[in-house]
């Protein structure tokens, strides 16, 4: 398997947030990801690498079967990025400790390595600020780890830990630490000591609780705790004033209505997960939280909202998918910043009554009805003049609407399965479309020519 953790960046999780909710996903969030370009030629033949030694600032010799790293890796004074994914290495040379310019360490899936002489020779790498152990089959982490004091990201991903050392502790630089797909059964002590952390993920362990001792982690900004085992929220959790992202998913034995009392008291908290919770109403305190722009609530109970919902003046992002709704409430209009909505796989929603309340959401640009077994679209759609993005996949529609045609700045039009034999001649006006996606449905083959005539420079796809 390919290597998916180098760059690590918690700016990533917006997109691949908004990619998981509208693929219905409730999995977590992975806060990881592969490099992106960047400024440095990547040379991925040590052969290659080695005619110039000189210019090279990031080799990528990952999944080569190397069984040893050669010790011309001192030739390259100027590494910055150095990747070993899946080498089967079991040692590094001595001479790795030539690299006095490398800042990014990718030791990964190599699960017969020495970490704790491994980690002696990395403390003379005066730069080193990431490093990569995801796919080691760790049981435990050698306390030498606490020798490497200037690391800024440690990756732990998918792995066996039941517990960290307490010389964690000495890592006092660390600003993200990705503890996914572990066995913690609590937060490691040695944890809520990093003063300077910014992003802790424990996506998919056991977890039981979250500790007092969380509030003295005052520059955390993402948590995830996606997945775990929690039945108790510590209400010193408010303390963490700069927490901006929360991931609470999977965790249904949390008391919700005492979680969000807490969270109303963090200032700057801006997304909000609680998919796949069981959870069945919704508490108003959900209402006090008065920054949040993001709120994912998918994979539910839910049949109604509370009014309060209507105070997050600054929502952007609200999803819905998978509960058990029949109506929206009339005061759903307030949220006048609302710009991507899910209602996916609510299909005992009354849509008459939904799109009188969506009228007036003027700013709203991604709308999914996806899965509700809808066989006609309202009319009232033409209402929704700001929308872009239209996922009306997994329905039972046998006519479209010509109105859709009024809806100018639409984009991406989804309206895959279902029981189309055409489409109305006034959809070609939409010049803005760039993706069309009509597959499975009963359109016959002189349809599908007419319509991808009107469309010369879009995706349209019947498959």
């Amino acid at each position: 398997m390919r290597k998916r953790i180098f760059n690590l960046s918690y700016k990533t999780l917006f997109v691949v947030l908004l990619s998981a909710f509208f693929a219905h996903s409730t999995k977590a969030q992975k806060i990881y990801k592969m490099a992106e370009p960047d400024a440095y030629k990547i040379y991925r033949s040590l052969e290659q690498a080695l005619q110039e030694p000189n210019k090279v600032k990031h080799l990528d010799l990952s999944e080569q079967k190397l069984l040893a790293v050669p010790s011309d890796i001192q030739k390259f004074k100027n590494l910055v990025i150095l990747d070993l994914f899946n080498t089967k290495i079991t040692r590094l040379p001595q001479t790795i400790t030539a690299l006095t310019n490398l800042e990014e360490l990718n030791l990964s899936q190599n699960p017969d390595l020495n970490l704790a002489e491994v980690f002696r020779q990395l403390t003379k790498l005066p730069y080193l600020r990431k490093l990569h152990l995801a796919y080691s089959k760790l049981s435990m982490l050698p306390p030498e780890i606490g020798l490497l004091s200037q690391l800024e990201v440690l990756n732990l991903y998918k792995n066996k830990l039941r517990t960290l050392p307490a010389t964690v502790s000495k890592l006092t630089k660390l600003k993200e630490v990705y503890l996914q797909s572990n066995q913690l059964s609590q937060i490691p002590a040695c944890i809520t000591t990093l003063a300077n952390l910014q992003v802790l993920d424990l996506y998919h362990n056991q977890v039981q609780f979250v500790p007092a001792n969380i509030g003295k982690l005052g520059h955390l900004r993402i948590l995830n705790l996606h997945q775990n085992a929690l039945h108790k929220f510590d209400k010193n959790a408010w303390q963490l004033q700069n927490l901006e992202e929360l991931y609470l998913g999977s965790n249904p034995h949390l008391n919700y209505e005492e979680v969000l009392a807490v969270l109303a008291k963090l200032p700057h908290l801006r997304v909000l997960n609680l998919t796949n919770n069981n959870i069945k109403e919704l508490p108003m305190e959900v209402g006090m939280m008065l920054n949040l722009q993001e709120l994912y609530l998918q994979n539910n109970y839910l049949s109604k909202l509370p009014e309060e919902l209507s105070l997050l003046k600054n929502l952007h992002v609200l999803s819905l998918a998978k509960n058990r709704f029949t109506q929206l409430p009339k005061r759903f209009v307030k949220l006048t910043n609302l710009k991507v909505l899910s209602l996916s796989q609510n299909p005992q929603l009354d849509y008459a009554q939904v799109f009188d309340v969506l009228g007036n959401l003027e700013g709203l640009q991604k709308l999914d009805l996806s899965g509700n077994n809808l066989q006609k679209l309202s009319g009232q759609i033409v209402f929704l003049q700001g929308l872009r993005d239209l996922d009306l996949r997994n329905n039972h529609l046998k006519s479209l609407s010509p109105k859709v045609a009024l809806l100018t700045n639409l984009r991406k039009l989804d309206l895959y399965q279902n029981q189309l034999s055409s489409l109305p001649k006034r959809i070609h006006s939409l010049n803005n479309l760039i993706e069309l996606y009509l597959g499975k449905n009963r359109l016959p083959k002189t349809e599908q020519l007419k319509i991808k005539a009107w469309f010369p420079n879009a995706l349209v796809s019947f498959h």
